[in-house]
C-alpha cells in the first residue's frame, strides 16, 4: 500500500499499487453473494449477521425487525465501495483513489465484512489464530489477502479517528 491521507471532507486519498487495485475489484464479488443470502447454515453468513442473544423467541424477532436494515446497510458499504473503485480507470503502476467521509465509513464497513468472511474460510476462531497455523505448505493466498485488508482497515479507521 502507498501513501494514505486524509483530505479537507472527512475522507481519505489512497494511492494504491494497481496489482492492489485490481485484487480490491475483486472483493465484492465473493462478499455480495454471502450478503444476500439467508443460509444461516452457511458458517460465513452466521458470522456476517451473528445472533443478538440466546434467546430463539427474541432473536427471531429481533431477526424480523432489524435484519433488512443491517443487511441494507452492509449492501450500501459494499456498493460504495465498489462505486468508489469503479470511478477510477485502471492505468499505470500506481494510482489515488479519493473517498469522501461517508465512502470512507463505507469501505471500514465493508473491509471489516470481508475480513469477517475471509476468517471463517481460515478457520480464525481465536485471539491466537496464528499459533495452529500449518505454512509447511506455504501461504494461502486468502491469508495474505486477509493480511492486507487487515492492515488497510486499520489504516482508514486510525485516519477517521483522526489518529
Amino acid at each position: 500500500m502507498g501513501r494514505l491521507s486524509s483530505n479537507t471532507d472527512g475522507g481519505a486519498v489512497l494511492g494504491l499499487r494497481r496489482r492492489e487495485m485490481d485484487l480490491l475489484r475483486t472483493l465484492p464479488g465473493r462478499l455480495r453473494p454471502r450478503l444476500n443470502s439467508q443460509d444461516f447454515l452457511d458458517p460465513v453468513v452466521a458470522r456476517l449477521f451473528p445472533p443478538a442473544c440466546n434467546d430463539r423467541e427474541v432473536e427471531r424477532d429481533f431477526k424480523e425487525m432489524v435484519s433488512a436494515d443491517i443487511r441494507a446497510a452492509k449492501l450500501a458499504a459494499l456498493d460504495a465501495f465498489d462505486q468508489s473503485l469503479a470511478a477510477v480507470p485502471p492505468s499505470g503502476r500506481h494510482q489515488s483513489i479519493t473517498l469522501d467521509g461517508g465512502q470512507l465509513d463505507g469501505w471500514i464497513t465493508f473491509l471489516n465484512d470481508t475480513r469477517l468472511m475471509l476468517g471463517v474460510v481460515l478457520g480464525i476462531e481465536s485471539d491466537d489464530w496464528e499459533k495452529a497455523l500449518d505454512l509447511t505448505k506455504g501461504i494461502p493466498e486468502d491469508l495474505l489477502l486477509y493480511m492486507f485488508l487487515t492492515h488497510l482497515q486499520g489504516e482508514l479507521v486510525d485516519l477517521a479517528l483522526g489518529k
